[in-house]
């Protein structure tokens, strides 16, 4: 008896995916995605002259390339690949003439994802708990190949964005996608985010529609250095503490979820393993300095440093290297100063000082905007080409 169970499960999965199929073709033949306002609806149809049906690659497919921390899950006999942290993208060579994303939110429109055709914007979703297929490609020239990127642009640290697959049609090819030269790992807060750069006005802004990581100075510098990019930041996070702390000993610093897969979720933990950054990039300590009244002692503040950069480089082969950015507090500058200076005596060489380099406030909440972190890429990348000897 429990055999047949599970021979009717799987034929049920089976037919599940074939009725999927069958729909995601029909939306992607009577919708068009080109323009972002209508990514989910369009008022005039869009025809195609030769209907085709899809094939479904599902996350788990090998020529699917993922960046950033994913939490590999099968539930239901369907895999899902979870993320929290901005940044997060899946990437792959194809030619096709369609593409639909299947992608499970739990939560209302919180996460945002961008759909990149060689590295060109060419539109946005916001995926819905009630809906999981997306169609953002329809009557494409499928003569030649293009990289596609599904790119997370979001920050939204409670609730996973579940990855499932993509529709193409039936006559498309894949394969994985270029490896880039480089790995730069960002660890840092809402500037290293991007969060708000994309408001128009600094107050009665709300940051989770206003925030695109994708124009963030971290996801920019990868590309000025043909790099892959984890980005595990996180708002308001600090080393100490976090912004509006009054008590130095949150459970929930950088260095209490640095580990984690998910934020949200204190296992499992990353597999450091998987991935060696050549450059491990550390943006923390604004936060800790919210306010002169609550911030922590010279002493504590540079302990905590040094001992979370102990714990990357348990993580990390010896030659990684570590730059540690301050911003336009001297404050923190001088803190951060102090840190490397203190690590260089220790012996660890391979650690260096920059900044961000932020020119503006002008985002949600009086952060830095799109144009600002467009800025600090020239800067920053000079100083990274300096302290790496990168061309």
């Amino acid at each position: 008896m429990q055999f047949k169970i599970e021979i009717k499960a799987g034929l049920f999965m089976a037919v599940t995916k074939q009725i999927l199929a069958m729909l995601a073709t029909y939306l992607i033949l009577n919708l068009s995605s080109c323009n972002p306002e209508h990514a989910m609806q369009s008022d005039k149809p869009k025809q195609v002259d030769r209907p085709r049906p899809s094939q479904f690659l599902s996350a788990d497919d090998d020529r699917l390339t993922y960046v950033g921390r994913f939490h590999r899950v099968i539930d239901q006999g369907i895999t899902e690949m979870r993320s929290t942290w901005p940044g997060t993208l899946v990437r792959f060579q194809a030619k096709l003439q369609t593409l639909s994303v299947e992608i499970r939110e739990t939560d209302e429109q919180q996460n945002r994802y961008k759909i990149l055709i060689d590295g060109e914007v060419h539109t946005e979703i916001s995926p819905r708990p009630d809906q999981l297929i997306y169609p953002v490609i329809s009557d494409f020239d499928a003569s030649k190949s293009h990289e596609f990127t599904i790119y997370k642009v979001t920050e939204y640290p409670e609730a996973a964005g579940a990855f499932q697959g993509i529709y193409l049609d039936a006559e498309a090819t894949i394969s994985k996608a270029r490896p880039r030269k480089r790995v730069i790992e960002f660890i840092g807060d809402s500037n290293t985010v991007g969060y708000g750069n994309i408001s128009k006005t600094r107050e009665n802004c709300d940051p989770w529609t206003t925030t695109d990581n994708h124009l963030s100075y971290a996801r920019q510098i990868g590309d000025h250095f043909d790099a892959d990019v984890y980005i595990n930041a996180r708002s308001g996070i600090g080393m100490v503490q976090n912004y509006g702390n009054t008590d130095p000993s949150p459970s929930i610093a950088m260095p209490q979820i640095y580990k984690r897969t998910l934020q949200h979720q204190a296992t499992p933990e990353w597999d450091f393993a998987s991935v060696t950054p050549d450059l491990v990039i550390v943006a923390l300590g604004a936060n800790d300095l919210w306010d002169e009244k609550y911030e922590p002692s010279k002493e504590l503040f540079q302990t905590t440093y040094q001992q979370f950069l102990t714990t990357l480089y348990k993580y990390y082969p010896a030659d990684t290297r570590y730059l540690l950015l301050g911003d336009n507090s001297k404050n923190l500058q001088t803190r951060v100063k102090e840190i490397v200076a203190q690590e260089i005596r220790d012996g660890r060489k391979y650690t260096g000082y920059s900044k961000q380099y932020h020119s503006n406030t002008k985002g949600c909440n009086w952060h830095p905007d799109k144009n600002s972190h467009k800025k600090a890429v020239k800067k920053l990348s000079t100083d990274i080409s300096g302290f790496m000897g990168w061309g």
